[in-house]
C-alpha cells in the first residue's frame, strides 16, 4: 500500500494540447490530391521518384529490396514509406533539407525503412514523423530557428548509434517519442515541449535538456550506460513510471516552478537527484532497492516534499541539503542503508519529519536544526543513533523506537505484518498517527525480529555493535 500523495504539478495546457495534436495527426492520411510514386514499378531508384514529387504532400511508396543509394531530399514536405517495413526494405543513407517554406500544416515522413549510414534532417519548418523505422546509425533532426510551430513525432522505432532531436537554440519546436528502442547510444532533445514515453533504453541514456516543459514517463533502462537526465527551465518537469535496473540515476535540474518524481522503480542503479533554482519538488512513491545512492533534495524552492518512497539496502538515504527551505520528509519507509536514513542539513526553514520508518541504517535520523517538527516517526535499531543533531524526541508527539514487524525484510519485503506498531490504531501509546512508513499490511503476525546481514555491513558498523558500553 501507498500512501495518497500531492497531484503532480499540471503541465502548460498549451504545450500538451499540442503535443496531443501532434500525435492524433499520425493516423491521419495524405491529403486528396496527393500524388503516390511508386518505386521501382514508376521509378528506378528512391532519388529519382524524390527528385519528381511535388513540393507538398506526395508520397514516395518503396517496395522491399536493398537500395544502395544515399537519398538526398530538399526543399520538400514528401513522406518516405517502405512498403514491406524495415525488415524488408533497405536504405544505404538519407539527408533531409529545408522542407517547403510555402506549406502550411504539412507533414514530412519517414515510415517503415531501415537506413545503415547516418540521417540528417535540418532545417525543418513543418511537422516531421519517423514512424516505424530502423536507424542504424545517428539520427540527427532539427527544426528550422525560424519556427515557431513544428512538431518532430517518433513512433516505433528502433535506434543503434543515438539521436538528436530538437533545435538549435531556442527553436521553438515540439517533440514526442513513443514505442521506440534505443541501444547502445543517447536520446539527446532540447525543444521547448518534450515527451519521452514508453520506450526501451539499454546501455542508453535519455538527456533532456534546455526545455520548458518536459514528461518523462512508462521507459526501461538497463545497463551502466544507461540514466535519466533532465535539465527545465520554466514549465516544469514530470518523471514517472520510469524503470531503472543496474544502471546509473535519475538527475533532475529546474529553475522554477513545481516538479515531480513519481512511482519510479531503480534496482541496483543509482538514486534520485533533485537541483535548482526557485523551484519545488515532490518526490513521491518511488522505490530504491541497492542503489548506489538515495534521494538527494538540494533547491531554493520552498516545502521539497519526499514522501512515500521506500530505500532498501541504498549507499544512503533521503538527503536534504543547506539550499531548501522547510523541506518535508512524510511516510517513508528508509531501512538498511549504509548511511543516515534521513538526513537534513541546516536550512532556512523548519524542516517536518512525519510518520516515517527509518531502520537498520547508519545512522537513523540526524538533523542540524533545533526548529525541525517532528511527528510519529519510527526510528529503531540504527547503528551510531536513531536520532542524532537534536534532542531524541522517542515518547514524544507518537515518535517511538520499535520493530515494525516487516513481512520479509530480506529480500526487500516492507510491507508490515498484521500486529506493526506502525498500522493505523496500532501505536503502542495510543496516538492517532495512521501509517507510519510508506507500506501498510501485508502479511499476518510476524514475531521475528529483522536482521541485517553482515555482507551490508561496514566494518565500522560491526564494531559499534559489539563494543562494550561506554566505548562507542
Amino acid at each position: 500500500m501507498r500512501l495518497a500523495h500531492a497531484s503532480a504539478p499540471r503541465a502548460s495546457a498549451t504545450r500538451s494540447v499540442r503535443l496531443l495534436c501532434l500525435a492524433a495527426a499520425l493516423l491521419i492520411g495524405a491529403p486528396a490530391g496527393a500524388a503516390t510514386l511508386r518505386v521501382p514499378s514508376e521509378y528506378p531508384t528512391i532519388q529519382s521518384a524524390v527528385d519528381a514529387a511535388g513540393s507538398v504532400d506526395d508520397s514516395v511508396l518503396i517496395a522491399a529490396g536493398t537500395y544502395q543509394e544515399s537519398v538526398i531530399v530538399a526543399g520538400k514536405c514528401v513522406t518516405l514509406i517502405g512498403e514491406a517495413g524495415p525488415a524488408s526494405t533497405t536504405v544505404t543513407g538519407l539527408t533531409w533539407t529545408t522542407d517547403s517554406q510555402s506549406a502550411t500544416n504539412s507533414w514530412s515522413a519517414i515510415q517503415g525503412l531501415t537506413i545503415l549510414s547516418s540521417t540528417t534532417i535540418h532545417g525543418l519548418r513543418n511537422n516531421f514523423s519517423l514512424s516505424g523505422n530502423d536507424f542504424q546509425s545517428h539520427v540527427e533532426a532539427v527544426a528550422d530557428w525560424r519556427n515557431a510551430n513544428m512538431g518532430i513525432l517518433v513512433t516505433g522505432c528502433t535506434f543503434h548509434g543515438g539521436a538528436f532531436l530538437g533545435g538549435s537554440d531556442w527553436t521553438a519546436c515540439y517533440v514526442y517519442v513513443s514505442a521506440c528502442t534505443f541501444q547502445n547510444g543517447e536520446l539527446q532533445v532540447n525543444p521547448p515541449g518534450v515527451r519521452v514515453l514508453d520506450s526501451v533504453f539499454s546501455d542508453a541514456a535519455i538527456n533532456v535538456s534546455w526545455c520548458e516543459e518536459v514528461t518523462v514517463s512508462g521507459n526501461h533502462l538497463t545497463g551502466a550506460a544507461s540514466s535519466l537526465s533532465v535539465f527545465s527551465s520554466l514549465h516544469g518537469i514530470s518523471v514517472d513510471q520510469n524503470t531503472l535496473t543496474d544502471a546509473g540515476g535519475i538527475l533532475l535540474r529546474a529553475n522554477l516552478n513545481t516538479n515531480s518524481c513519481t512511482d519510479n522503480t531503480l534496482i541496483r542503479s543509482g538514486g534520485i537527484s533533485c537541483v535548482g533554482g526557485s523551484s519545488r519538488w515532490l518526490i513521491t512513491s518511488n522505490r530504491i532497492e541497492r542503489g548506489s545512492a538515495g534521494i538527494s533534495v538540494d533547491a531554493e524552492g520552498y516545502e521539497d516534499n519526499v514522501t512515500g518512497n521506500a530505500l532498501w539496502r541504498c549507499a544512503a538515504g533521503v538527503y536534504f541539503g543547506t539550499s531548501t527551505h522547510g523541506p518535508i520528509a512524510e511516510g517513508n519507509s528508509i531501512v538498511e542503508c549504509s548511511s543516515a536514513g534521513i538526513r537534513v542539513k541546516s536550512t532556512s526553514g523548519a524542516p517536518e519529519l512525519h510518520r516515517n520508518l527509518v531502520v537498520r541504517n547508519h545512522p537513523g535520523i540526524v538533523i542540524n536544526n533545533s526548529t525541525a517538527v517532528l511527528e510519529c516517526n519510527d526510528s529503531w535499531a540504527n547503528a551510531g543513533g536513531n536520532w542524532v543533531g537534536v534532542t531524541d524526541p522517542t515518547g514524544v508527539n507518537g515518535n517511538i523506537s520499535a520493530d515494525p514487524f516487516f513481512c520479509d525484510p530480506e529480500n526487500g519485503g516492507l510491507g508490515l505484518a498484521s500486529n506493526s506498531p506502525c498500522l493505523p490504531g496500532h501505536h503502542p501509546q495510543g496516538d492517532d498517527c495512521g501509517l507510519i512508513g510508506a507500506y501498510g499490511q501485508a502479511c499476518g503476525t510476524s514475531t521475528a525480529v529483522a536482521e541485517m546481514p553482515l555482507a551490508h555491513s561496514t566494518w565500522g558498523v560491526v564494531k559499534q555493535q559489539f563494543a562494550e558500553p561506554g566505548s562507542r
